[in-house]
């Protein structure tokens, strides 16, 4: 799995390089010269003629961004450096002075009209190159952009806002203004969006994470040779699938499997006012390869569910995973359902929708109930807790309160959002952006698809756990939201709606379970 770590676990895997006298910066600056003449020989074609401007600040980011200069500047490439700061990098400017680049020193001039000039002069600069090195503000920075480049990236967003021409953006380490460990960006209007972020040593858990994600762009990690420890979040990936655990858990059916030990689910969701969500629930459910459907909820639904799902029945019997509360309110009877699916500790249940308002501390939740609650949702549950919560609040800090929920209620939680956060007692797991995919999925009904995916992983686990596969909830729910996620991937460049991702899921199934390629 893919890994990333805060900004002091990153500091304390470098400190042993660093006290035996590697020279990481070197590593570092020279990397990311390579990785930006690559670039700019995609974009253009040619080095020859080509603008690069440096923005340098302060600090251990600022030296990697000059001695990054210094080698570009070797290079065709025409380079500028703006010093944002009075203090800078002495040895990385000493690099750059002795090479053929031109250096933008720190305005003196305090005056306000002077510094206004200043810094549309900058901005034009800016504007006019073929790639831009934001060298400002690395993971020591926790608080926003402050100084020249605020009013700078200011101007910058506002002239993307209107259409201007916009030159590449190449952030060193994290995009000034993100927090490496959290992804919080206090002032969005004051942090501009990276193309791509040339990260040193190790991913950041900023870059994974909204908002900071969505700041980043493409993250590519510099190899540093750094040995860290625990991550502080993990991130499934494709080539989780090929082997072990994961592979056996999504493919295909042993050659002695049958219906019931291939994971059987109970949904109750959908309402007369939202029949389709236990529609596409059961049918979500059904299409990631389990044994059986059983549809508990609304009899009115449930005639729906079997013109939908001819395969689904409607009895009772022995599940390996639960569903309540998709397209359903606290209104629909719903406490009942949750209060017997809590307490019946050998099944897994997911809650969501009109199931999570009617939670509360005296059920004795633990971690075989997975909540999957939008921000709104979460913070609403969140207040009912006793801790009072704003939607907006975890928006700008969707991984915090996704933690702080799944520590107050004891739950499994899946936050859902532009990247999901899969809060669990043991382990977090984020799900990072996957091409479009974060605007495809923001369609009605998306959640309840994901709901019924999250339960048949959950069934699936139970049911492998008897052969020897060792999936824990949480790690199910991961796979779920990934899963969710490569399904909005299919189907080209199209709108999605909730159905589609349905009809996609057996394709992305396959993905999955594909051997890899002999090529």
């Amino acid at each position: 799995m893919r890994e990333a770590f805060t900004a002091d676990q990153v500091r304390a895997a470098e400190r042993p390089l660093l006290e035996a006298g590697v020279p990481l910066m070197g590593h570092a600056a020279f990397a990311i010269a390579t990785r930006v003449t690559q670039q700019v020989r995609l974009q253009r074609g040619m080095l020859a003629g080509a603008r690069i401007v440096v923005l340098v600040g302060p600090g251990n980011n600022g030296g990697d961004a000059l001695f990054a200069a210094a080698h570009l500047a070797k290079t065709p490439l025409e380079v500028t450096a703006v010093l944002l700061s009075p203090q800078v990098h002495t040895a990385g400017l000493a690099a750059l002075r002795r090479s053929p680049a031109r250096v933008v020193p720190w305005d003196q001039d305090v005056t306000r009209e002077a510094t206004a000039a200043w810094h549309h002069r900058i901005t034009r600069t800016i504007s006019q190159a073929d790639a831009v090195v934001d060298g400002v503000l690395g993971i020591g920075s926790s608080g926003a952009v402050r100084g020249p480049a605020r009013h700078i990236f200011a101007e910058l967003n506002h002239r993307v806002a209107n259409s201007a021409p916009r030159p590449q953006f190449i952030a060193v380490d994290v995009p000034s203004g993100v927090n490496a460990s959290t992804g919080e960006v206090l002032e969005p209007d004051h942090t501009f969006p990276a193309d791509l972020t040339l990260t040193c040593g190790v991913a950041k858990t900023g870059l994974l994470v909204a908002p900071g994600a969505l700041f980043a762009g493409d993250v590519d990690v510099i190899d540093l040779g750094l040995t860290t420890s625990d991550s502080d979040v993990q991130c499934v990936e494709l080539r989780d699938f090929r082997h072990g655990d994961f592979h056996q858990f999504v493919g295909l059916p042993a050659a002695q499997s049958h219906k019931y030990t291939r994971g059987v689910v109970s949904i109750d969701a959908g309402s007369p006012q939202y029949p389709g969500a236990g529609v596409l629930a059961s049918r979500a459910a059904a299409a990631c390869g389990i044994g059986m459907v059983r549809y508990v909820g609304d009899s009115a639904v449930g005639s729906l569910v079997h013109q939908a799902l001819p395969e689904a029945v409607t009895d009772g019997g022995r599940v390996q995973a639960r569903l309540i509360g998709s397209g359903q309110t606290p209104q629909d009877d719903v406490r009942e359902a949750v209060l017997r699916a809590v307490a019946d500790r050998e099944v897994p249940v997911v809650l969501d929708a009109g199931a999570l308002a009617v939670l509360d501390a005296h059920m004795g939740v633990s971690d075989h109930v997975v909540l999957t609650p939008h921000a709104g949702e979460l913070a609403d549950l969140l207040t009912a807790w006793g801790e009072p919560t704003q939607r907006v609040d975890v928006e700008d800090r969707p991984l915090a309160y996704a933690r702080r929920a799944q520590a107050l209620t004891g739950a499994v939680v899946v936050l859902k959002g532009p990247t999901p956060v899969i809060a669990g007692p043991q382990h977090t797991f984020v799900q990072p952006r996957m091409g479009g995919v974060v605007s495809r999925l923001a369609t009605a009904g998306s959640g309840d698809v994901l709901a019924g995916v999250v339960t048949a992983m959950l069934a699936r686990a139970e049911s492998e756990r008897d052969v020897g596969v060792s999936v824990s909830v949480t790690q199910a729910a991961a796979v779920a939201v990934f899963l969710h996620q490569c399904a909005a991937l299919t189907g080209g460049g199209r709108a999605l709606i909730a159905s589609d991702l349905v009809d996609a899921i057996p394709h992305a199934m396959a993905v999955l379970c594909a051997p890899p390629s002999p090529l």
